[in-house]
Formats: structure tokens, C-alpha cells, sequence
């Protein structure tokens, strides 16, 4: 099963902050190594969530737009 960008856009009511860091946190289709790579990222400015499910397009992560 992959991740695409259209049903995490569904699944997080548009990135929605609560909801969107409960699907991240929860995520089991995303190493933990990973996630701490994409949270180091993301202190390192002030990104928005939608910032990060376009980084994690970048690393091949999530498929699609």
C-alpha cells in the first residue's frame, strides 16, 4: 500500500493540525528513523503541514499530487 498526497489531503481535513500530526504519529507505513529525519527538517524552519507532505513527495514517501 502506498501513501498518496490526495488521501492524506482527505484523511487530515486538508492538513488540519490536529489532525495531521495524528496521522503522522500513527503512521505505520513510516519508519520511525524517517519520521525523526522529516521532524529535524521541519524545526529547522517554520513549515507549514502541507510543507511536509510536499518534502515527503521529495524523499518518495508519498506518491502523487
Amino acid at each position: 500500500m502506498s501513501i498518496t498526497f490526495k488521501k492524506i489531503k482527505e484523511m487530515t481535513n486538508n492538513f488540519e493540525g490536529q489532525a495531521f500530526w495524528k496521522w503522522f504519529l500513527t503512521c505505520d507505513q513510516i519508519g520511525i528513523n524517517t519520521k525523526a529525519h522529516i521532524l529535524d527538517w521541519y524545526m529547522s524552519e517554520f513549515y507549514d503541514n502541507e510543507d511536509i507532505t510536499n518534502y515527503m513527495r521529495d524523499l518518495g514517501i508519498i506518491k502523487g499530487k
